[in-house]
């Protein structure tokens, strides 16, 4: 593993990279294992893991209650976790704020409406291969707005371990 700043152990929200869930799964993702954890900061918390890999990624979902056509409930719910996340880690690696080009929804009272039909992006990214100052072991955050919604999600190291893993089992599958 790979020697960057901060923590010899990082977590995300209480979880760590490899950690053994020994509950049964909610559900599966992709072949990755999910379950669904009570957390004060998020409407819903879910922990990834492949059984092999352990504890692969984390990601909290907070609902954006009362959204208003011009985004402003979205904009200040993703800059207020990103402000979280940067009193942390620091200035994100890169911050996506655009429009397609094209999109019929340019006006700002479209903006949710864009974000609705995948036209708009707006998200934050802390990434340890583009210099983000992340403890070892974690390799990404992101901070990302959706229809309804606001997700931050660590990824471990073991993320994409986890991914080849389950590929490999859902293969074997045939």
């Amino acid at each position: 593993m790979k020697q960057r700043a901060g923590d010899s152990v990082p977590s995300a929200f209480g979880f760590h990279m490899g950690q053994r869930i020994e509950v049964e799964p909610a559900g599966w993702q992709g072949g990755l294992a999910w379950i669904a954890v009570e957390h004060s900061l998020f409407d819903q918390l879910f922990v990834y893991w492949f059984p092999a890999t352990g504890v692969c990624k984390v990601m909290g979902v907070y609902d954006v209650v009362q959204p208003d056509a011009y985004g402003d409930a979205h904009k200040d719910a993703h800059g207020r976790f990103s402000g979280y996340v940067e009193s942390k880690y620091g200035k994100p690696s890169s911050v996506l704020d655009f429009l397609r080009e094209g999109s019929p929804w340019e006006e700002p009272r479209d903006w949710l409406e864009g974000l609705r039909k995948s036209e708009r992006m707006l998200a934050s990214h802390w990434i340890a291969s583009d210099g983000a100052n992340l403890p070892a072991a974690l390799d990404s955050i992101c901070v990302l707005a959706s229809e309804d919604a606001i997700a931050v999600s660590y990824e471990f190291e073991n993320y994409g371990a986890a991914l080849k893993a389950a590929e490999r089992s859902i293969v074997d599958e045939f």
